[in-house]
């Protein structure tokens, strides 16, 4: 054996087919308003009560392609571990998607990966080569390798306790954990598939027996003839069932003892089943090798398919798995998709424009651009091959179904389809109800028509042109037509078997729900009482803005309205509290859908319906209030972009990075449904004090040169403008020396040292400051002593200036006598009193008080003599002329002579003052 039997009979080279073509519809388009589209919403589980007649449902599908994720085209196994991280056994290796960043790890083999089997934090994998993944410190993975098979691969792995049960083609091998020892039990009949059920592997081998591992053997339980010899590739759980999908077509149910076979649509005739998986406690979801995938009621009936046709990127689905939103991820053949089969949105129906919605005798009719549609409950929708050509609207009247289309107007009742003869384009008709008399409206203006022996005969034409849009008004027995851009008609039948048309002058629009006519002027929705318009009150439409309505829908209860305005739509919901709630923002994503001229919306049991370009799409308005699963944002990885080095969700450990300034990037992400949207705000603290903006494109961030310290990244969610959730990330840059610390070290001496130098210097600089001050004070004191002396000597010599002045009245009578003794006396008087003023002036006056000026002056000037000093010392105290001359005992003329002297002594310049320039010396 060169390749596995397994994979030569249906693995290998599973081609995906090729998608059907679907050519362009050849049936001309009118650019008339005629049709409201439909809008209509879904969601919920499966159950097979609540669709009431509605036909299978195509969930949103998202592919992924093998240049998306960068690996081989095959994903053999599908597993999702607690963080809703999704991992895949790919042709290449382990391949995983980490809340939208792609990763593929090689084994060491370079082999590809056929099952995985995800236990706490170690995933087994195995393919030819075998044995388990563990996580590294930055959250990669590293493989352990615990054997590589010759001839055979590992198709499936279960763990129960300490052993994990790996299955090839005809072999179980046990390895235990703890002992790391391994057992090998070969089949030779070979083994067709095993799975974990009631704590025990369970064992399903080519010739039908089926078994489980007890004490590291095979207890077989029983063989199953219609399991032997059957091509089976997986088993799965659901319920307290062992269900086996079978290539044939079949799908069995074991419940230890007996299998049950399960009963399934007429839709599934003939598929070929190649896996499955438990979605829910009332369905399954099940794969097959060449349509795509199915999910099925606990009836069989079906709920929800997948397929190229729709979307799908292959048909051939080798792998399933749900993740905590209720998604299946799908390993394909080629690729990988997710179904959101929890999404708001279903699209019941695509592949052409669709006009308008009617729910007629337990089906639910389509008219599009390409053909009437209809489906009956969980069938998909048929075109009408006795319907052809573009139906504009399909209306119930007294209990038929009348088919307006571009060749004219057929009639659908139990017995089948009935042609009208009408030769020209109908748009609508509308009958007065208690009348035998139909109003239709044609491509060639209005027509009146009776009835009679269940045919529809012509009576008349009124002028009245345009494509207009029927509604009868039992409250005012009359029929109301409304034609784009023009005031509403007021079509009325006469006595007369002819009809009257009249212009409601300001009405544009008139909607139909729940059985009541509501008219539109622009500002105010309006009631027709008894031929009146009033405003008529409610608190859902008094919060829709003015502008152009193109339709509008209430659903039973009247606490949800939809409309589309302008273009766009909206749906509001009245709150028990009383208080509204919009819808417009998870609603955006449709605008684009929208029939732009044709929109049409109804409710049909909570659930609003819209008729799309492309089909129809459903939501369910109870969605918003079930769904519970509110994810947390996710970091979902951080780069150091400048060391390529990454770190990944979920982080076990801080996150500590080596010194230096540091790029970082950090990826943002959130599960959330296609149809959902997510703002983003986030802040790096300690570096950002605010928020950023709210953001839908904010799912990348860059921080440059992060320096080393401890950081936090914070991230803030919310989904269509709901709740804020939070999420935070720490890590940690190693700081260098100088950044930490050890910094305060050197810091601290130089502080030190700087505090004993200032210390130094103040101390040095008071005691200078202290010593100024003492001489000031010293100097000041002098000073005032000085003064106070020359104050004394003032006076006293005053006095002796006037004892003087007495004495030279004595001498002057003296010499008057001329007697030697009286010349005698004068002589005395006059030596007297020259001794006396010398002695006071030069020895207490100028060298007590003006010591340092006779100092510093002959040590400058050394020319100066006795008598010079004598004239400088009177002058510095301030005397004047005459004083200094009677001092002096000299004429004012010596003086001036001797001031002369004393200039050119000093070196004075003509024009400076000798008294200031002594003062100030």
């Amino acid at each position: 054996m060169t390749s596995s039997l397994l994979e030569l009979i249906f693995f290998n080279d599973l081609y995906p087919s090729k998608p059907s073509i679907v050519k362009k519809s050849l049936f001309p388009k009118l650019l008339i308003p005629l049709q409201k589209s439909a809008l209509l919403f879904f969601f919920l589980l499966p159950f097979y009560n609540s669709y009431g007649n509605e036909a299978v449902k195509t969930p949103h599908i998202i592919n992924y392609n093998k240049n998306d994720y960068q690996a081989g085209r095959q994903n053999w196994e599908v597993e999702i571990d607690k963080y809703g991280i999704v991992f895949f056994g790919n042709s290449e290796g382990l391949l995983y998607h980490n809340h939208g960043e792609w990763g593929l790890i090689q084994l060491p083999s370079k082999e590809g990966i056929r099952s995985l089997c995800i236990d706490e934090e170690v995933i087994w994998a195995g393919g030819k080569e075998y044995g388990y993944f563990s996580r590294t410190k930055e959250g990669t993975f590293e493989f352990t390798s615990i054997g590589i098979l010759d001839y055979e691969q590992i198709w499936n792995i279960e763990v129960v306790d300490n052993t994990v049960v790996f299955q090839t083609e005809d072999k179980i091998i046990l390895y235990h954990k703890l002992e790391k020892t391994t057992k090998v039990l070969t089949y030779y009949e070979g083994v067709n598939a095993s799975v974990k059920w009631n704590k025990k592997v369970w064992v399903l081998f080519r010739d039908g027996k089926i078994g489980f591992i007890s004490k590291n053997q095979i207890q077989v339980k029983q063989t199953i003839p219609a399991f032997a010899n059957q091509q089976i590739r997986h088993l799965f759980a659901h319920k307290n069932y062992i269900y086996v999908p079978l290539l044939n077509g079949e799908i069995y149910r074991y419940n230890g003892e007996s299998i049950e076979s399960i009963k399934l649509s007429s839709d599934l005739k003939n598929k070929a089943f190649f896996t499955g998986l438990s979605y829910n406690d009332n369905s399954i979801g099940i794969g097959t090798v060449a349509d795509g995938f199915v999910s099925i009621d606990q009836y069989g009936a079906l709920i929800h398919q997948a397929k190229q046709d729709d979307g799908l990127l292959d048909n051939t689905i080798l792998s399933m798995a749900k993740d905590k939103m209720g998604n299946i991820w799908l390993g394909l053949d080629y690729g990988i998709a997710k179904l959101e089969l929890q999404s708001a949105f279903h699209t019941t129906f695509k592949g052409a424009a669709t006009y308008t919605i009617t729910d007629f005798q337990g089906e639910t009719f389509l008219g599009t651009n390409k053909g009437l549609y209809s489906a009956k409950y969980n069938h998909q929708f048929e075109l009408q091959k006795d319907v052809k050509g573009q139906i504009w609207s399909t209306k119930i009247i007294d209990s038929e179904l009348f088919i307006s289309h571009n060749s004219g107007l057929t009639k659908y009742t139990s017995e089948g389809f009935d042609t009208i003869d009408i030769f020209t384009g109908v748009t609508d008709i509308e009958a007065f109800q208690g009348t035998p008399f139909y109003v239709v409206s044609t491509y060639d203006g209005l027509m009146l028509y009776v009835k009679d022996k269940n045919k529809l005969w012509y009576v008349s034409q009124p002028e009245v042109y345009g494509f207009a849009q029927l509604y009868y008004d039992k409250n005012n027995h009359c029929i109301w037509g409304e034609i784009k851009n023009k005031d509403l008609i007021k079509i009325t039948l006469n006595t007369d078997a002819t009809i009257s048309a009249s212009a409601e002058k300001g009405i544009k629009r008139i909607f139909t729900s729940n059985n009541k006519l509501l008219f539109w002027n622009g500002e105010h929705f309006l009631q027709n009482q008894n031929g009146q318009f009033e405003i008529f009150d409610h608190p859902l439409l008094n919060a829709i803005p003015h502008g152009d309505i193109s339709c509008l829908a209430f659903n039973e209860k009247e606490n949800y309205v939809s409309y589309i305005q302008e273009g766009k739509l909206n749906l509001l919901e009245l709150l028990s509290d009383g208080n509204l709630h919009s819808y417009a923002t998870l609603m955006k994503p449709l605008n684009t859908d929208i029939n732009k001229d044709f929109e049409f919306l109804d409710f049909k049991n909570d659930k609003l319906r819209l008729a799309t370009d492309r089909g129809v799409i459903t939501y369910d308005v109870k969605y918003q209030s079930h769904f519970k699963k509110e994810a947390q944002p996710i970091i979902s990885s951080l780069n150091v972009t400048n060391q390529n080095k990454k770190y990944i969700y979920p982080y076990f450990n801080k996150i500590e990075l080596d010194q230096g300034e540091k790029d970082i990037t950090f990826y943002f992400q959130i599960d959330k449904l296609s149809s959902d949207i997510a703002q983003f705000r986030y802040k790096l603290l300690p570096l950002d004090e605010e928020w950023s903006t709210w953001s839908t494109d904010q799912l990348i961030l860059t921080k440059q040169s992060l320096k080393g310290g401890d950081y936090t990244i914070v991230l803030q969610c919310k989904v269509n403008d709901g709740k804020i959730r939070e999420s935070k990330l720490d890590f940690s840059i190693e700081k260098y020396w100088h950044e930490t610390a050890l910094l305060l070290i050197p810091i601290l001496l130089i502080v030190l040292v700087l505090a004993f130098f200032i210390r130094k210097v103040a101390k040095s600089i008071y005691f200078k400051k202290l010593t100024s001050e003492k001489e000031q004070i010293e100097q000041q004191n002098s000073k005032e002593i000085i003064a106070l002396k020359e104050e004394q000597l003032m006076k006293y010599m005053e006095i002796i200036n006037h004892k003087d002045a007495f004495l030279l009245k004595v001498q002057s009578g003296l010499d008057k006598m001329k007697t030697s003794e009286a010349k005698k006396w004068s002589q005395w008087i006059d030596d007297e009193i020259n001794k006396e003023k010398k002695d006071l002036l030069f020895h207490q006056l100028f060298s007590e008080i003006q010591q340092d000026f006779i100092k510093s002056i002959t040590e400058q000037y050394p020319s100066l003599t006795a008598n010079d000093i004598r004239i400088l010392s009177f002058i510095r105290i301030n005397l004047s002329s005459k004083e200094i001359a009677d001092l002096m005992n000299i004429t004012p003329r010596s003086l001036d002579t001797s001031r002369y002297r004393l200039r050119k002594k000093l070196n004075l310049e003509q024009g400076v003052d000798l008294h200031k320039f002594i003062r100030e010396f």
